[in-house]
């Protein structure tokens, strides 16, 4: 007879237990209130509605790859003791029930249910009939981030009672936030006296323009141009160009993409590096005869004053002259008087190397 007791009371407690936990929203089975879902956790609890379900961090506009801390509250104002409290929470495109980033779990407050949503692992305590959950969402990868996004939730203040019946508040609710611009592909390349920029974006909801910012140090960026209509327009993709020939005189530098928004909101895409060392100088002819001009061919990414430097195979300057560069190709004619029959090099400021030159 004891131990048919015992075993009864341990059911019973296992079934209290279970009930209890299901009266905090910790079920498996979807209540969100997302599409497909079985409702939410007021079908069941819905004796009561006085408050409310807040969800805190929600942005209007995200960006794909982005970490975003969320924090989901729910509040009890009928009066009525509510000692624990429990939710549901997923995200998804608004249209099917397939989760879209993915959520932090909270040890011992939060976990992840077996569809992807976020739920509480065991009842929290309220405060003042009030508790909170937080927990860090983050956003798809660039190429799978839905154009729009929907966050459902659904939640509940319960009295503890071990049922679902009086005495249990249940709230429920949604966010959207939107994708302005899913970039696919950004890249710069140096050409023959640009650099050329082309990127694509598969979504655009209230852009506005791109902004072409420059960097010498990879820190420190400027705006270079706005670029505010797509080249080609597809069903799928839109194809940005745009053609940077007012080079700074350095050997590498940075560009990246500013994405305003029609309110003003923006996002940077990735920084793009680009070597201006292929710069390429030729002179002609060599090797020289004494005394006879040395013409030099090279190609300048803007106005700028440059400095030729003759030197001897002892590193002493036999020779040197400034000369101002026009943008493009520039044909430079140096004339170096009574040089002895030798090698020499060439250095020219802002440029990688020497070059040879014979005197015959």
């Amino acid at each position: 007879m004891k131990l048919t007791r015992t075993l009864f009371n341990f059911l019973l407690l296992v079934g209290f237990a279970s009930v209890f936990f299901s009266s905090s929203g910790g079920r498996n089975d979807n209540r969100a209130g997302a599409p497909g879902d079985s409702g939410t956790c007021g079908s069941c609890h819905s004796s009561n509605t006085t408050g409310n379900i807040l969800l805190f961090g929600v942005p209007a506009a995200y960006t794909p790859g982005a970490v975003y801390p969320l924090t989901i509250t729910v509040n009890q104002t009928g009066g009525q003791n509510t000692p624990v409290g429990g939710f549901q929470l997923t995200a998804t495109d608004g249209v099917n029930n397939t989760p879209v980033g993915s959520f932090s779990v909270t040890p011992g407050e939060t976990r992840i249910q077996n569809t992807g949503r976020l739920v509480q692992s065991t009842p929290k305590a309220t405060s003042g009939n009030s508790v909170s959950w937080t927990t860090n969402w983050t956003a798809p990868a660039a190429g799978s981030a839905p154009a729009n996004l929907v966050f459902y939730y659904s939640g509940i203040a319960a009295n503890g009672n071990g049922g679902s019946g009086g005495g249990d508040y249940a709230f429920s609710g949604n966010s959207a936030a939107v994708l302005p611009v899913d970039l696919v592909s950004f890249i710069a390349e140096k050409q023959k006296n640009a650099v050329e920029l082309k990127w694509e974006t598969a979504a655009e909801i209230n852009h506005d323009f791109f902004a072409v910012e420059r960097s010498t140090d990879g820190s420190m960026f400027e705006t270079v141009d706005k670029v505010y209509e797509a080249e080609f327009t597809t069903e799928d993709f839109n194809t940005y160009h745009y053609a940077d020939e007012d080079l700074p005189a350095e050997k590498v530098v940075y560009y990246r993409l500013k994405q305003t928004d029609l309110d003003g909101t923006f996002a940077y895409s990735p920084v793009r590096a680009v070597s201006l060392r292929d710069r390429k100088m030729s002179i002609f002819p060599n090797p020289v005869r004494i005394n006879q001009d040395i013409t030099v061919l090279l190609t300048a990414p803007n106005y700028e004053e440059k400095t030729f430097t003759l030197r001897n195979t002892a590193g002493q300057i036999v020779y040197q002259n400034s000369v101002s560069l026009t943008h493009g190709e520039n044909r430079v004619v140096l004339s170096p008087q009574n040089l002895p029959r030798g090698i020499y090099f060439l250095e020219t400021e802002g440029e990688q190397g020497l070059q040879k030159v014979m005197v015959e």
